[in-house]
């Protein structure tokens, strides 16, 4: 029992910290909101396993509704972990699927601070252009629209850093009127079928994000590989939980 409350209080303060520490970074979403959550849930149930172990074995003697309580509850913890599970296994396993080599790369656009790169944007943008130079006759759709806050648009952002890097602008496609993965993707695939590159594609985006992007790209029938772009390590959890709640997403209500 000690060292089962001893874990819950560690896992909670643990989870506190990284999905707490990202909140100054001007990042606050479903990710790290239920991340602390469940944090609290944790360390609450640490500090007072005994009262909560009470309660269930005080519900489950009073038989009928109390034993359907408990029985709802532990159902429900199960549901959750068993598809926070299967989900990471799919997100893990996503980032290891190759391209076909010379593929020409989509690379999904994300936020820009004013002119600027974000971290997680040039991440992609250093992964698309390791990929560039190695497939030395690839091209690339740079993908992303303006949004909030953005002088420029994500791809003109892209386009600006990768000529920069050494890459050629012959080589480089924009798309700068998407507002999300889906539409990315779509108009992506447009571009593909215009310049007849064909309906292979190595989708560069957050190691994270890829098997969502991989998963809307095979519905618009473009067959990808992924290109995996780092998160900086105190970014991970809250973005990996979020895109937790946006596979559920594409799983229910993608077309």
């Amino acid at each position: 029992m000690r060292a089962v409350q001893v874990l819950l209080i560690v896992l909670g303060a643990a989870g506190l910290f990284f999905f707490g520490a990202v909140i100054p970074k001007r990042v606050l979403n479903v990710g790290n909101l239920s991340g602390l959550f469940m944090s609290v849930l944790l360390l609450l149930g640490g500090f007072h396993l005994s009262g909560v172990c009470s309660f269930f074995a005080y519900a489950w003697s009073r038989k009928g509704a109390g034993t359907a309580v408990v029985v709802m509850l532990l159902g429900a913890i199960s549901a959750i972990l068993f598809l926070a599970v299967l989900i990471s296994l799919k997100m893990a396993f996503a980032m290891r699927v190759r391209p076909k080599a010379g593929a020409p790369a989509i690379v999904l656009g994300c936020e820009v601070r004013g002119e600027k790169p974000s971290r997680a944007l040039s991440s992609r943008i250093d992964a698309a252009a390791a990929y560039l130079q190695e497939n030395e006759t690839a091209v690339a759709i740079l993908s992303g629209g303006k949004g909030s806050g953005e002088r420029i648009s994500e791809a003109a952002c892209m386009q600006r850093e990768l000529v920069k890097r050494g890459i050629a602008p012959e080589r480089l496609y924009v798309e700068d009127t998407s507002r999300s993965t889906r539409e990315n993707l779509i108009n992506s695939g447009k571009i593909l079928e215009e310049k007849g590159l064909g309906q292979d594609a190595a989708i560069v985006t957050s190691e994270f994000h890829c098997y969502r992007a991989m998963l809307i790209a095979k519905k618009e029938g473009i067959s990808a590989g992924a290109v995996p772009a780092k998160t900086f390590w105190l970014y991970l959890p809250t973005f990996w939980v979020r895109e937790l709640f946006g596979v559920l997403y594409e799983w229910q209500y993608g077309l």
